[in-house]
């Protein structure tokens, strides 16, 4: 479950599962977040190369979707 994002400049966090698990994209090109992301659980995404890194689509339950052009993706567990 998506607990927290933060947008900043070409960067985009995502924090799931009581802050366990932190995704964070950087040089995003293109960004589309739902209206309601947070306490979203994400079901299926599908990934694609793209010119200068990768392109992501993620449909959560509420079946809104998020889609992002990023370089690269950080995936850090928290303890």
């Amino acid at each position: 479950m998506v607990i927290d994002f933060n947008e900043i400049d070409k960067t985009f966090e995502m924090i799931f599962n009581d802050g366990a698990l932190k995704f964070t994209f950087t040089n995003v090109q293109t960004l589309t977040i739902p209206d309601r992301l947070t306490e979203s659980w994400w079901l299926y995404d599908e990934i694609y190369p793209a010119k200068h890194g990768f392109e992501l689509r993620v449909l959560f339950n509420d079946m809104s979707e998020l889609f992002l052009v990023a370089e690269n993706v950080l995936i850090e567990e928290q303890n």
